[in-house]
């Protein structure tokens, strides 16, 4: 209760700092681009967290963890280095590594698969230069998710550049990017090492990306753009440790890991092509289509696996867009598709060596839904927006060894409406609110899980999500406080046998409420040239998430708190700009005690976590340079990044790094 009147307290003083605060008039009001459905932030129905590139190279460069955990409701965990998992509003219990539950775009094209499944991990943050976060379902636009969808724009603008980075712990990163335009057409190009001996034992990552973007504005009505995107990613896996064993030594792997050589070995490729076209003033057509492919080899404890996956997607629409000084109104409706075929082969592991042929199985997944949106606005008064899909999902599988059967699961199919109005209750302040459907299907890897069994006993998870929120934007000065209460049915979640393998089930019901609220704002500087640009972003959520009519293993968990999610964060980033082209950035990240096992006996304590970056825009002797200087995990916490959820034998800690250091020299030309 003291949270949430402090938190109450805090956002009347924003809103009045908001229409107080004076900013640089040049700027203009945001604008979310969506997915083909451009709208100004005040005015939007949707909940979304903003990161520009500038955002971004104020944090870690060589992850997205800080940018996206300054977003409120948003935690991005790793476990080691190459091992994230993302949460939007909800647990990353379904996760032991990779991205589920939220679905993930770049640029034009889709980065999951047929099943919800998103290698994130093969992303070099280099390459992005601003991300769209809506946080949980919008289904009338993005189809059956329940945790929320990533929009990642990559780099576009018109200079080239290059960077290398040396860090204490070893680390190496080096990136380059090229642009050439010739006329109506445009091409970048991007390649990026890293890697990263670890601060664990048996951790280390190396990560290359190649990626190759073209757009031909051929016509004054069309546009044809095309994207390659390869990566290679190799990562080892220290495995979670005991409590016991991570205060005898923090940088230890797991025994058996190292010894069997755990690690992730994949290779990627992406290939696709959009075209838009301005039929009339009014109409607008988009066609998207793709394929990519994934090779992965996976040493484990108990087993060596492999699995190739090759995907497919498909998306068309037609856009309606009328626009008047009274009344402005959008039609958007298509279709998008996916399939995904995978292939999964499991051996025996002698210590990273495949072995004896222990199971052999082939999955195809295939996804769809139509959706239908409409969007009507008074400009600067009323905003209301609808839609509805319509998902459908399906999976046949083939075990070729040790036995040999067959077979299909369709899964329900569902419409999901959704409806929101913003409202403008004072000059740059509007309310908005929000009741929507969401639902998402089970992943590939949650059917065929790591004990090598095909679960035709999961269902979809789903449920309604309602919302409230205020919003105010005034030039550089944005502030919000909301309020959502989701009720997931059929939730899905993970645990492990005793050889320490997943398998999923569906969990009754989780209801989650939460509070987010957001201020960013110029403190000083904005009006006063000869005076340091200070600006400041706070943010943070309290958070109650409990299970519903959940029994497991004969015991019954209904009212437990759902583990993996703390009740509270509080994070915030101050940065200040110099006259002398030295900015200085330091970012604070609180998060409190969370539950770790379902029967909430387990308890990780809050924790404190800091950075500190000093990036000098204009190196004296050395033209068009830029310097940075970062130091990470300011204190030297004892910190774990990424919790291994209700981990057999209380295996839950994942340590990472004590303090670091890192120097990177940027070359723009």
């Amino acid at each position: 209760m003291n949270r949430l009147f402090a938190v109450l307290v805090l956002f009347c003083t924003v809103m009045a700092t908001a229409q107080t605060l004076d900013t640089i008039s040049t700027l203009e009001e945001i604008q979310l681009s969506g997915y083909q459905r451009p709208t100004a932030y005040l005015e939007s129905t949707r909940s979304v967290g903003i990161i520009t590139r500038s955002f971004l190279n104020q944090n870690s460069a060589d992850r997205l963890l800080e940018s996206f955990n300054l977003q409120p409701g948003v935690r991005m965990e790793e476990r080691s280095p190459g091992s994230y998992r993302i949460q939007i509003r909800g647990s990353s219990i379904r996760s032991p590594y990779g991205v589920r539950n939220v679905k993930i775009y770049l640029d034009e094209f889709t980065l999951s698969d047929a099943t919800g499944n998103t290698y994130i991990n093969l992303i070099d943050p280099h390459l992005i230069s601003s991300v769209e976060i809506y946080k949980g379902p919008e289904a009338s636009d993005f189809g059956a998710v329940t945790g929320g969808t990533i929009l990642l724009k990559t780099r576009n603008e018109h200079s080239n550049s290059a960077s290398v980075g040396y860090g204490t712990l070893g680390s190496f990163q080096q990136h380059s990017f090229f642009q050439f335009q010739k006329d109506t057409r445009q091409t970048g190009i991007f390649e990026s090492t890293y890697n990263n001996p670890g601060y664990r034992e048996h951790s280390s990552l190396t990560r290359k990306n190649l990626v190759i973007t073209h757009t031909n504005q051929y016509h004054d009505s069309a546009q044809l753009k095309g994207l390659l995107f390869l990566s290679a990613l190799d990562y080892l896996t220290p495995g979670g440790l005991t409590q016991t064993q991570m205060e005898r030594n923090r940088r230890a792997a797991r025994p058996e890991s190292q010894e069997q050589q755990a690690g992730i070995y994949s290779k990627n490729i992406l290939v696709g092509i959009a075209h838009t076209t301005n039929v009339t003033e009014q109409w607008k057509h988009f066609f998207m289509t793709q394929t990519s492919f994934t090779g992965l080899e996976n040493p484990f404890i108990t087993n060596y696996e492999e699995r190739e996956e090759l995907s497919y997607a498909l998306r068309t629409s037609f856009s309606y867009e009328k626009k008047s000084t009274t009344w402005n109104r959008t039609l958007n409706f298509g279709y998008e598709t996916a399939s995904t075929q995978t292939s999964i082969r499991n051996f025996t592991n002698h210590q990273g060596i495949p072995g004896l042929l222990q199971a052999k199985d082939q999955l195809s997944a295939q996804s769809g839904f139509l959706f239908l949106s409409h969007q009507s606005s008074l400009p600067g008064i009323l905003n209301v927006d609808a839609g509805l899909s319509y998902n459908t999902a399906s999976f046949d599988w083939k075990t070729q060894f040790p036995t040999q059967t067959q077979g299909s699961e369709t899964l329900k199919n569902s419409i999901l409406p959704s409806l929101g109005i913003s409202a403008a209750i004072a000059p740059y302040i509007s309310l908005r609110g929000k009741v929507n459907k969401g639902s998402s299907t089970p992943s590939s890897e949650e059917i065929r899980s790591s004990d090598q069994r095909i679960n035709t006993d999961l269902n979809s998870e789903y449920g309604w999500n309602k919302e409230i929120a205020v919003r105010a934007e005034k030039g550089n000065s944005i502030a919000e406080i909301s309020f959502y209460h989701f009720k997931l049915k059929e939730a899905i979640t993970r645990s492990q046998n005793s050889k320490g393998e997943d398998y999923f089930q569906n969990a009754g019901e989780v209801t989650q409420k939460g509070l987010e609220f957001l201020l960013s704002a110029p403190l000083v500087g904005a009006n006063h040239p000869s005076l340091p640009m200070v600006h400041l972003l706070l943010s943070g959520m309290v958070n109650h998430f409990i299970y519903q009519n959940y029994i497991k293993d004969g015991n019954d968990y209904s009212l437990y708190h759902l583990p993996g999610t703390p009740n509270f964060t509080l994070q915030g980033l101050l940065s200040i700009k110099t006259k002398s082209s030295l900015r200085i950035d330091y970012s604070h990240f609180y998060t409190d005690k969370m539950f770790l096992d379902d029967a909430n006996k387990v308890i990780a304590p809050p924790s404190h976590f800091a950075n500190l970056t000093f990036a000098l825009s204009s190196v004296p002797y050395l033209k068009n340079t830029e310097l940075l200087f970062r130091i990470s995990n300011l204190y030297n916490s004892a910190l774990v990044l990424g919790y291994d959820i209700n981990a057999f034998g209380k295996r839950y800690y994942n340590p990472a790094p004590m303090r670091a250091v890192d120097l990177i020299l940027k070359v723009n030309f």
